[in-house]
């Protein structure tokens, strides 16, 4: 890239030291240049409408206007639309925060290394390069914030399920599970096991923010945890995990945390939970394969259509990043090639 189009970037925070330790560290790559500053939400929305950037790096807590209500306005306003990415702090506050700018319609999020104030921004220093040139390509949508609200939900018996759904998805996944597993109804009564790339305090966010937009169960998944009907279960970030086929009491499969320490470094693996689903199932196994970067997903994928189960990869052209289900697809993995919406309809059939 370097001598032609560089990727024009926004930064917007609210401490000045933050924004130049940010454009210091972005003027360091060849590739990127950033084109304007902002202070809080509102002065983010108007160098958007006036530079016209490629990626927004936008921190959450700032004055005036939000990240999340920022977020919205940018991509309530007219085309090209720029890749926004969060700069969240490790904290549950920072998840839920995240999540709100994720629905509004950010792709991405990078996680501060200490804290809202982080003075040692060298040890995110490629990570916050790479997923810049990432996003850039990426396929922003329009989404609507959901709404969280007491529901009656239905606690079935925990009979064996008939089918065993496992979804996997990384950057612009979390809006996408949002979006499908909302539509399921209260008696739904298979299991759903959800691998989203994330870290530990997030996929607790994540669990608890998904049980408040659904009319099912949804938990994150402890260690012995029995794979019961009528619950979705996500996979803990900060490990790998997989389904090992271990009578206990009633006589089902349990889960079994396992610690991997893959040179890769992404937690949850897909891999690992698709491929030992298979292996514990067999051809009552569904996986679906959501948006996201690389290839975790198309080994798992394999090994349950090796098993005579079913697979499902998102419609690339629906993908905030295609990579994960292109892959399955160019593999010729594929049973079907749908829509979120269609996912969506297509599990509820199944339950």
């Amino acid at each position: 890239m370097s001598g032609g189009h560089k990727i024009g970037v926004v930064v917007a925070d609210d401490s000045f030291l933050m924004r130049k330790l940010l454009v210091d560290l972005l003027h360091s790559d060849p590739d990127i240049k950033v084109i304007g500053e902002a202070k809080d939400g509102v002065a983010a929305v108007e160098m958007v409408v006036a530079k016209h950037p490629d990626v927004v790096l936008m921190d959450y807590h700032m004055p005036i206007m939000d990240g999340a209500a920022a977020t919205e306005k940018i991509l309530r306003g007219p085309g090209p639309l720029p890749a926004i990415i969060i700069f969240s702090a490790y904290t549950r506050e920072g998840a839920d925060a995240t999540f709100r700018c994720m629905r509004a319609g950010a792709v991405d999020y990078i996680l501060k290394p200490s804290g809202e104030l982080s003075l040692d921004l060298d040890k995110v220093r490629e990570q916050i390069i790479s997923r810049i040139k990432e996003v850039s390509h990426a396929t922003v949508r329009r989404l609507h914030p959901s709404r969280v609200k007491e529901r009656k939900k239905v606690r079935l018996t925990g009979a064996e399920p008939r089918k065993v759904i496992v979804i996997g998805a990384s950057t612009g996944g979390p809006p996408l599970i949002e979006e499908i597993l909302s539509e399921l109804p209260a008696h739904y009564s298979n299991v759903i096991l959800v691998a989203q790339h994330m870290p530990k305090f997030f996929t607790q966010s994540f669990a608890a923010r998904l049980n408040g937009l659904t009319d099912i169960f949804v938990k994150e998944a402890e260690s012995g945890e029995p794979i019961k009907s009528g619950e979705v279960l996500i996979i803990p970030g900060g490990i790998h995990i997989k389904v090992e086929q271990r009578k206990v009491g009633g006589g089902g499969d349990v889960f079994k945390l396992t610690k991997d320490d893959k040179e890769d470094g992404i937690f949850p693996s897909i891999d690992l939970l698709m491929s030992s689903v298979a292996q514990a199932y067999g051809d009552r196994v569904v996986g679906v394969l959501l948006s996201g970067m690389g290839t975790d997903g198309l080994e798992g994928m394999r090994a349950i259509k090796r098993c005579g189960g079913h697979t499902i990869a998102q419609d690339p052209k629906t993908a905030v990043v295609s990579s994960m289900p292109g892959a399955v697809i160019e593999n010729n993995l594929a049973d079907e090639i749908l829509t979120p919406k269609q996912i969506a309809q297509k599990i509820i059939k199944l339950g």
